[in-house]
């Protein structure tokens, strides 16, 4: 059974350009916080403009995983689609949960089945339809709210 290691957090940035980039703000947030561990925490961004670019990073990651002993865990940071079918990129174009999975889940196999998937979208949960239980695990764990999400909620504390 997968002990839930990692070393390194992958933000996935799919917030559109002139808004609240919390994306942004997390990645420095971590680099800050990865230098006071006394084990190394790589954190590493991908800018998710278009779908090329999810598939391009994950690539990135997929080549790290083979060369080095990282263990990543990813964050991704967007839109959700209202009708909980998946996400949109930062220049509007949705992406289904289901190829989403199919993007994601060789992190999971090449990582020894220790993957965490964060989802900062409205409706993140709800990635959970898309996993088959026959299929190959795409995560080992999630989380992600299963209802849409406003500004007050964070600010009250709500979530």
């Amino acid at each position: 059974m997968a002990e839930g290691y990692f070393n390194c957090i992958v933000i996935l940035d799919a917030i559109p350009e002139g808004e609240l980039n919390s994306a942004k703000r997390l990645k420095e947030n971590l680099e800050d916080l990865a230098t006071t561990f006394k084990t190394r925490l790589e954190i590493r961004y991908v800018r998710v403009i278009a779908l090329n670019d999810l598939e391009k990073g994950i690539e990135g990651i997929l080549n790290e995983i083979k060369s080095s002993a990282l263990k990543p865990w990813l964050h991704l940071e967007g839109h959700g689609l209202v009708d909980e079918s998946g996400f949109l990129t930062a220049n509007g174009t949705p992406c289904a949960w289901e190829s989403f999975k199919e993007i994601i889940t060789p992190v999971n196999i090449l990582s020894g089945f220790n993957m965490l998937l964060i989802l900062a979208t409205c409706f993140g949960g709800s990635f959970t339809r898309a996993i088959v239980t026959t299929d190959r695990a795409p995560v080992l764990g999630l989380v992600g709210p299963v209802e849409k999400v406003s500004a007050g909620q964070i600010e009250d504390g709500l979530l």
